[in-house]
């Protein structure tokens, strides 16, 4: 059990090799907990209000809902093939789950736990994000190369971005304005403008991109290079990349806490998570977890 405390008192990890997901004080850096999920855990989120962790588990096919601050389990939700990233609506109503083998978007209501409606994308959506206006969803489509943009009011797509090969990771920008992507097969991370939803720029930045994450202050960007272990760093005002952080092995997933001031990153071929300072922009801390860490999160 863990007690209810300050913000970004946790760590959360989605073990996808060990089946667990894994919790640690990061007052300490101690893992205080290992909690049984579904098969493959993959991605996760917690609900606005604190009250609930979702976490997708692909090969079991289903969500996982965990009670805060307690983590016991509540529910098993079945959704679609390969379920993958996950994300709440702004005002905690709704969680919308892409299932990557099902090409699918699930969608959840958070008051009675069940899937409300199931919409088809492009193929192989991947990873899902929210604006935080709540009036669109966006999915990467790694197999058909874009991304499905979904109006919130009407739950259609309204958008078809076309990518480069193999878009994996995504984010928005705190003002709503931009999506950012990672492309698997290049080495490009793509600007797109939320009023038109066209690409803007293209930004080099290293190879074989999985996660790609925006500071809480719009300043930065962070795209993991999985075949070089390490961390690019792009300034989003000058579109360009200024640094790169060394991590250890396959960085993949992110997860930004609270307060803005720590970015995690899930090391898959290692087994660690890295802290890194977001304002000196350096690493500070490799934590232990369990086998092929993916998801993460702060509580």
């Amino acid at each position: 059990m863990v007690c209810k405390t300050k913000s970004d008192k946790y760590l959360i990890a989605a073990n996808s090799g060990s089946d667990n997901i894994s919790v640690f004080d990061m007052d300490t850096y101690d893992l205080i907990s290992n909690i049984k999920c579904g098969a493959y855990p993959m991605m996760m989120d917690i609900s606005p209000d604190k009250r609930y962790l979702f976490v997708t588990n692909r090969d079991s096919c289903d969500v996982y809902v965990y009670a805060l601050p307690s983590f016991g389990l509540l529910k098993r939700i079945k959704v679609q093939e390969g379920a993958a990233g996950i994300v709440f609506s702004p005002d905690g109503k709704k969680a919308y789950v892409a299932n990557e083998y099902s090409h699918t978007i699930s969608i959840i209501d958070t008051r009675n736990l069940r899937v409300e409606k199931t919409l088809k994308t492009g193929h192989g959506p991947c990873v899902v994000v929210t604006a935080k206006s709540g009036k669109f969803i966006a999915a990467t489509c790694e197999e058909s190369h874009n991304i499905s943009v979904i109006n919130t009011d009407n739950l259609s797509i309204v958008h078809t971005i076309n990518i480069f090969e193999g878009p994996l990771g995504l984010t928005i920008t705190p003002d709503d304005k931009e999506l950012y992507t990672a492309d698997f097969l290049s080495n490009r991370v793509a600007s797109i403008d939320t009023k038109t939803f066209r690409i803007k720029n293209y930004i080099e930045a290293g190879t074989v991109h999985i996660g790609i994450k925006c500071s809480a202050d719009g300043k930065y960007l962070f795209v993991s290079n999985a075949d070089s272990d390490n961390i690019s760093v792009i300034d989003i005002k000058s579109q360009s990349e200024i640094k790169r952080i060394t991590c250890q092995e396959n960085p993949s997933e992110f997860a930004i806490s609270g307060s803005g001031k720590l970015l995690a990153v899930s090391n898959r071929a290692s087994g660690y998570i890295t802290v890194i300072d977001t304002k000196r922009l350096k690493r500070i801390r490799d934590i232990k977890t369990g086998v092929n860490p993916l998801g993460l999160i702060f509580l």
